[in-house]
């Protein structure tokens, strides 16, 4: 079926210091036919979405930008109609003095995903008043220096991170607390560094990075659903990881070069969740393994140009 797809965008810099980008978009495709001119039911989609940008530059040195996204779609899959909405609003801000040392960057943003289902294609169904709501949230802080060590330049970015999500879910209108969509809390804590050493025509990075992760929630899963993950005991992994990158250029050729990438790492995990079959292979669930796993490998890469 025919549909229509129509959009509206824009911008404006007032100043050297402000500037506005807006649009929309809207688009009701139809259903589609399918490679025998055979029209596919419940194809079609309504979807409308949105961005608006703004952007302040008050000098050489300062940047601030703030966007909002939104996207609203109503569709059928998984033998539902379903709605998709998603509301997003992030800001940053960098500092780039003429000063080697300070590449200062930061990042925030709110985030909010609302997916219900309603009525399957009968008017019931078992999933029908599935509501579920994600609301995410975190930030970004690094910052990168310049500077030599002797005749070695190096090349230094860190920093730290932090996002969260909230999950609301309703699993359907008749059974609100069951399924294995539980609602919960899980957020990540991270503080990074990477350096690049450079010699020459060889650079070497050394990366370090610490996580901090927790979770937070409950559900409920029937005796023998093929899908549930495991109610425990929990799983502990600890490891470690090493690497390296190396540039050759003018090898053969004055406008060559060769690039390497070497990784190692190594993984001690205590009740490894792995996936199980059962009934011949016709479902899939997950099982605790008991006691320690080892999980190590060497990566390799190499790229020459």
């Amino acid at each position: 079926e025919a549909g229509w797809s129509e959009s509206l965008i824009g911008a404006y810099r007032f100043n050297d210091v402000f500037s506005v980008l807006g649009g929309i978009s809207k688009a009701d495709p139809g259903n589609y036919d399918n490679g025998n001119g055979v029209k596919v039911p419940f194809t079609e989609e309504d979807l409308l979405s949105g961005l608006l940008k703004f952007e302040v530059t008050p000098d050489k040195d300062h940047t601030f930008k703030l966007t909002g996204i939104t996207y609203d779609n109503d569709f059928f899959a998984n033998s539902y109609f379903q709605n998709v909405k998603n509301e997003t609003v992030s800001a940053s801000y960098s500092y780039t003095p003429d000063n080697e040392l300070i590449d200062f960057k930061a990042n925030a943003y709110w985030n909010r995903l609302r997916m219900k289902y309603d009525a399957n294609i009968t008017g019931g169904g078992s999933a029908a008043g599935r509501r579920i709501t994600d609301t995410g949230k975190g930030f970004d802080i690094s910052n990168t220096s310049l500077f030599d060590l002797g005749d070695v330049s190096v090349k230094a970015n860190y920093g730290v991170e932090y996002f969260r999500d909230d999950y609301d879910v309703i699993n359907s209108a008749a059974r609100p607390a069951g399924g294995v969509n539980g609602s919960g809390t899980n957020a990540t804590t991270g503080v990074f560094s990477n350096t690049t050493f450079t010699y020459g025509i060889v650079d070497l990075t050394a990366g370090l990075r610490w996580d901090h992760f927790s979770l937070d929630g409950s559900g409920a899963v029937s005796a023998g659903n093929p899908i549930g993950l495991p109610a425990g005991p929990y799983t502990v992994s600890k490891g470690w990881e090493i690497g390296a990158n190396f540039t050759f250029d003018g090898l053969l050729d004055p406008s060559d070069s060769l690039r390497l990438k070497a990784n190692y790492f190594h993984n001690r995990i205590d009740n490894y969740i792995t996936a199980a079959l059962r009934n011949g292979g016709s479902q899939v669930f997950f099982v605790n393994n008991p006691g320690k796993s080892t999980v190590q490998g060497f990566e390799l890469q190499a790229a020459y140009d």
